[in-house]
Formats: structure tokens, C-alpha cells, sequence
């Protein structure tokens, strides 16, 4: 639960941490390219 006492906002899937720590050489550009998209265009909330 350290995490969760940071002030960081982040979406916490702790089966997907070692993914997420380990991106490869060409995956930056994919999750900044992701991550803009989502910022434009958020998922609608139910």
C-alpha cells in the first residue's frame, strides 16, 4: 500500500508493475502515443 501514499495520481495493477518497469527499446513512444490519446479522447465514465 506504499504506493497509494504518494501523491501521484496513477491507475495501480500490480500484476502489471514488472510490464510496466521493464518497456523495451521501441515501447516509449507507444505508451506516450497511448497515453496522449487517452488525454484527447477519455474513456467515458458508466
Amino acid at each position: 500500500m506504499t504506493l497509494l501514499e504518494t501523491a501521484e495520481t496513477e491507475v495501480v495493477v500490480e500484476a502489471a508493475q514488472v510490464f510496466r518497469n521493464s518497456a523495451g527499446p521501441t515501447e516509449h513512444s507507444f505508451v506516450r502515443d497511448f497515453n496522449q490519446m487517452i488525454t484527447d479522447n477519455p474513456l467515458p465514465l458508466p
